[in-house]
């Protein structure tokens, strides 16, 4: 008797303990497609709309307004600056944070536009957010970019 009753309070035991692990599993299923969901609508194309805070003018871009494509499983992006195409590597990403490397471009001559300022900016950037359809990237909690989705 005093034997089945110990199997029984270690069973009981066990059991507690595996429905406590199924939580734990659980929950972290759930942060883990939380970032992926976060993730996957990153991937896209997106129009600038504005350099440190300001809205962009349009008539500083003749040659078409400057773009981001984000490209998940590269881990990299590309677009065009409103001169030169361009592309980096993405150092870090998780669901809050993303950070590019070193940005390579084309050296096509446009005076018009002044890519630099993009470039340096893109550089900065250790954070985002998505607001609708809207990426707002961050260096640290300044605003340094804002995207609008392109459909």
């Amino acid at each position: 008797m005093k034997y089945l009753i110990v199997l029984m309070l270690f069973l009981q035991a066990n059991s507690c303990h595996q429905r406590e692990l199924a939580k734990t599993e659980a929950t972290e299923n759930t942060e883990e497609t939380k970032t992926k969901m976060a993730l996957a609508q990153l991937h896209d194309i997106w129009a600038l709309s504005a350099i440190e805070g300001s809205p962009i003018e349009l008539a500083s871009y003749p040659s078409g307004v400057a773009t981001l494509e984000i490209y998940l499983q590269e881990k990299s992006i590309s677009g065009f600056s409103g001169c030169n195409q361009y592309a980096a590597p993405i150092t870090e990403m998780t669901d809050k944070e993303i950070s590019f490397g070193n940005v390579v471009a084309t050296k096509k001559y446009c005076p018009s536009v002044n890519e630099r300022i993009f470039f340096q900016s893109l550089e900065k950037v250790n954070k985002y957010r998505m607001e609708k359809l809207e990426l707002i990237l961050f260096e640290d909690s300044t605003e340094v970019l804002r995207f609008k989705k392109v459909d």
